[in-house]
């Protein structure tokens, strides 16, 4: 059996050779280059829509804080009201006593004239 030199058996046709491996490499860079750009590009419109999507929320939280602004109460304005209102209730208590008051005074002097019409009627039927 002969031996086969591994030169032999080597096929060089199908080895790249270092002007292959430039080529191959300035493939590869100009594929990269158009790559970042489509990249870029895909990015910018993204960007764009992130920037609309940014102002129309911007504008919805602005209009929703003039709303609150203006359309809410706020804790001061719920203290001014039940201010008010402890006043009303005050007032209201002290009309609610005043009219007890009266409606005993005017009791007592029913029950005065009652007694005073009898008194009279006796006097006038012991006078007859």
């Amino acid at each position: 059996m002969e031996k086969k030199n591994k030169k032999d058996s080597l096929n060089f046709k199908n080895l790249a050779t270092k002007d292959d491996i430039r080529e191959l490499d300035k493939k590869m860079d100009e594929q990269g280059v158009r790559l970042d750009k489509k990249i870029d590009e895909r990015f910018g419109k993204l960007d764009k829509k992130i920037d609309l999507v940014g102002a129309s929320l911007q504008g919805q939280i602005t209009r929703i804080e003039n709303k609150i602004n203006t359309e809410m109460a706020t804790k001061d304005d719920i203290n001014r009201v039940i201010t008010y209102m402890d006043k009303f209730v005050e007032i209201a208590d002290t009309y609610k006593k005043q009219d007890l008051m009266r409606g005993e005074a005017i009791i007592t002097h029913s029950d005065q004239l009652q007694n005073h019409e009898n008194r009279i009627k006796l006097l006038e039927s012991a006078k007859k």
